[in-house]
């Protein structure tokens, strides 16, 4: 089917390696307890994963691989147990409980990270290193959480909001300009 056609998951998901992942619509991590989401290295097409489980907490089991897509955390927890993600975007900005474990994973951002609405969210950043890259429009709303290293490699003109806690700013290549600018937000000059 269309993008209108949903994968809804409400136990443990478990890919097989070699498996190819082109369904367009969301996939929906529900259900309650522990859950596990085991990816095998697979490369998911889908435009989002939103984890929406009341009752529950999801566990990463191996890097996930989402480059063109939206991961959200809506309702539940999530843990990277320090597997590393490829995202375009991360959300979880309500009032939903929810919570979010960083560990020790590298998370290469292609976009955004919207987390500016921190309401009954517990956060812990670890000692994670975010790589935060494009060459279009960014935004980084942390909810003043502290975050341990952001890796920042931009283009021309692309940082349009850095906004968060207490965080280990690493500028990895950035017009001398931008480079200014990103001091400047974070009270550093």
């Amino acid at each position: 089917g269309g993008t209108d056609h949903h994968v809804v998951v409400n136990g443990d998901l478990t890919l097989n390696e070699g498996l190819t992942w082109a369904a367009p619509g969301k996939l929906y991590l529900r259900g309650g307890g522990e859950r596990t989401l085991s990816t095998k290295g697979i490369t998911f097409q889908s435009n989002d994963i939103r984890i929406d489980a009341e009752e529950g907490a999801w566990t990463l089991e191996g890097e996930l691989h989402l480059p063109n897509g939206y991961f959200h955390v809506d309702r539940g927890g999530f843990d990277t147990a320090g597997h590393d993600m490829w995202i375009r975007r991360f959300l979880s900005s309500n009032s939903e409980e929810r919570s979010v474990q960083l560990g020790d994973s590298v998370i290469t951002l292609g976009q955004y990270w919207f987390m500016s609405q921190v309401e009954n969210l517990i956060f812990d950043a670890g000692v994670s290193t975010i790589i935060w890259n494009s060459s279009n429009t960014l935004s980084f709303e942390g909810g003043g959480q502290d975050f341990h290293i952001l890796d920042v490699t931009v283009a021309n003109g692309a940082v349009r909001g850095l906004r968060g806690g207490e965080v280990v700013l690493r500028v990895v290549a950035v017009l001398l300009l931008e480079l200014e600018a990103l001091v400047r937000a974070l009270g550093v000059l």
